[in-house]
């Protein structure tokens, strides 16, 4: 668990060069798991948009059914996020411990993720409504959600919605720069009918794994979080204790 303050910080530049050849150096060697996850989400994202993306090059307009399948494809997709950010992160900070193992276990954040991913579909279509830019700019202020549930798994929803405004506050350009700075890649995939995003999504997802370590940083270093409270706890609920001891000894003594 962790403590969440609402202060003002002083904003500290990001990298996105360092941050991406950070990323390249750690798939230097260690493609497999990384490939494998990716194989597994464009297996399960083929299925699932098939007919729409047949509807594209054909032209057959969409079925109620299809558009219902869109949306499951939309949600399976965000916990299939969750789990690979629960994996990502564990192959960022102990890469020799990750494999695919810890992808799987990252499903065990099922229905956190779910009822994450509700939320956030109600409040980005809310934010949206108003105005298209509000809502961007939304959607870049909880960017960080899916890595936050799985880097804090007990940490409460509403919790890791304000803690990722909080990440982002002042830094939405700069992610936004960020995954434009990949459109090279993007683009190389297209032309090679999605064959090399094999390679380019595990490079993308290393990459955002360590920007959100770098945005979290920032907030730990700012005490827009405390990663302590659990020892801060335990010692507040000790010294409680000894107090109403104290109290309690001195009331049987007198």
């Amino acid at each position: 668990m962790m403590n969440i303050v609402f202060i003002e910080k002083e904003k500290k530049l990001i990298n996105r060069v360092e941050i991406k050849t950070e990323a390249k150096t750690h798939l230097r060697g260690n493609w497999k798991y990384p490939i494998l996850i990716t194989l597994v989400t464009l297996v399960l994202s083929t299925l699932f948009n098939f007919r729409t993306s047949m509807s594209y090059v054909t032209g057959i307009r969409l079925s109620a059914t299809d558009v219902v399948f869109s949306f499951i494809w939309q949600f399976f997709a965000f916990i299939i996020s969750v789990a690979s950010a629960f994996f990502y992160l564990r192959f960022v900070r102990e890469r020799e411990a990750a494999n695919f193992q810890t992808f799987l276990d990252g499903f065990n954040l099922f229905w956190k993720a779910t009822l994450t991913f509700l939320l956030l579909t109600i409040r980005l279509i809310g934010w949206t409504l108003l105005l298209i830019i509000p809502g961007i700019i939304k959607a870049f202020a909880y960017s960080q959600v899916h890595f936050i549930i799985a880097d804090y798994p007990d940490i409460k929803i509403t919790d890791a919605f304000r803690l990722s405004n909080l990440m982002t506050r002042g830094y939405k350009l700069d992610i936004f720069v960020f995954y434009l700075s990949f459109l090279g890649w993007i683009l190389l995939t297209l032309i090679t009918f999605g064959i090399a995003n094999i390679f380019v999504s595990p490079y993308m997802d290393t990459a955002a794994t360590k920007l959100y370590l770098h945005l979290k940083e920032n907030a730990v270093q700012a005490s827009l979080i405390d990663t302590n409270t659990d020892e801060k706890e335990s010692s507040e609920e000790v010294n409680e204790e000894q107090k109403d001891e104290g109290e309690a000894k001195n009331e049987t003594e007198v």
